[in-house]
């Protein structure tokens, strides 16, 4: 799971901090000196297995001299999460930021691939114990509930009412419902068709469209609101907005805006409800 992955990775990083095995730019992180480490690294050792989280962080680039001139031009804000991670002010950061911080102290084995689950009875203990799920752990169920076709039962049913609570509470507050995206599991790109993210082979390329490393949470919960009208005053606080070319567009969730990479989405207020949307009604 992403959870383990993320706990080595801020181990190690610890670690050599405290050691004073890494750079000194990552010791006392600021945005700028993680911006000057990764030209740093770029240059010491340009890899293509990281080449997916250059493309997924900076933009769809191709070649390490593409890279070096995207981290140039990079706003030095894109690197205020994880530095607030690193420094302790936040106890959470977006994947992106963690494959990030990976491949800056070279952190093997990267990037973190998602494993393919074996069983029926290995699928349902993924499921339930993924971070965007309830804390569950797998091996109290098998311990102390059911054996056999009992606990196989038991866990089915229980993922399919979590995830039918989830769409639920997702559909009340934001007003609509959720795309299902054909996945088959072999895809490991994304790209945006334009209101959603859809998964895609790496080696596909869509016309004039760039083509990112897979990141599930933006894959199921980034969407474009195109219908004003399902926007609703319980939809503040619970949807994002961005500001692009003098027009206003709304978001399913937070993060970054799809095309341009470099501008956050902002929450959405009782201000910026009112005066874009109820007074257009």
């Amino acid at each position: 799971m992403f959870s383990e992955y993320k706990f080595k990775v801020l181990e190690e990083y610890r670690s050599k901090r405290d050691s004073n095995s890494i750079s000194m730019n990552l010791i006392h992180p600021t945005p700028a000196k993680i911006k000057a480490e990764c030209l740093n690294v770029l240059e010491a050792r340009f890899s293509r297995k990281d080449e997916r989280m250059l493309t997924a962080f900076f933009g769809g680039m191709n070649g390490e001299d593409e890279y070096r001139t995207a981290i140039k031009k990079i706003d030095g804000d894109r690197f205020k999460p994880l530095t607030n991670f690193l420094r302790g002010n936040t106890q959470a950061t977006d994947e992106s930021n963690i494959e990030l911080l990976a491949w800056l102290i070279d952190f093997e084995p990267r990037p973190y691939r998602v494993r393919k689950a074996e069983s029926p009875d290995e699928r349902s203990e993924i499921l339930i114990s993924d971070d965007h799920m309830p804390m569950l752990a797998a091996k109290n169920l098998k311990q102390k509930l059911f054996n056999g076709k009992q606990k196989r039962q038991f866990l089915s049913l229980f993922v399919a009412l979590l995830a039918l609570a989830f769409i639920f509470q997702h559909y009340t507050k934001v007003g609509f419902s959720p795309l299902h995206h054909p996945f088959s599991g072999e895809e490991q790109c994304m790209y945006w068709a334009g209101d959603q993210y859809k998964p895609v082979l790496c080696n596909v390329k869509i016309e004039n469209r760039p083509v990112y490393a897979l990141d599930i949470e933006k894959l199921e919960h980034l969407r474009m609101i195109t219908k004003s009208d399902t926007i609703t005053k319980k939809s503040i606080g619970h949807l994002w907005y961005a500001k692009i070319n003098g027009k206003i567009e709304f978001y399913s969730a937070s993060g970054y805006h799809p095309v341009y990479t470099n501008k956050p989405l902002k929450p959405l207020t009782l201000y910026m409800y009112t005066k874009y949307i109820l007074s257009r009604r």
